[in-house]
């Protein structure tokens, strides 16, 4: 009998990627620290690392709290980020 594969829905996907840099791409345009967004947010500077490298997983009612705090409209974070490069 063969076992099967199980997909493990806790990695990131692709557009979680995407998302996860964009948040660290608007923070950085704000010249924000991730103290600062993290105090926004009422959560750690660690949290929003996890978040900016996609270590873990964005919920939509967090991602909206991100777009409010760094006064971004919502689908600016799912748009292609060949458009908008910074240097760091």
């Amino acid at each position: 009998m063969t076992a099967k594969l199980k997909t493990d829905t806790r990695q990131p996907t692709d557009i979680d990627r995407r998302v996860s840099k964009r948040v660290r791409l608007a923070r950085l345009m704000r010249r924000w620290s991730q103290v600062e967004l993290g105090a926004k947010l009422g959560i750690s500077y660690q949290m929003v690392q996890r978040y900016e490298t996609a270590e873990t997983r964005m919920s939509a009612g967090r991602l909206f709290a991100i777009a409010n705090a760094l006064d971004m409209p919502i689908e600016w974070f799912f748009q292609d980020d060949q458009q908008f490069r910074i240097s760091v």
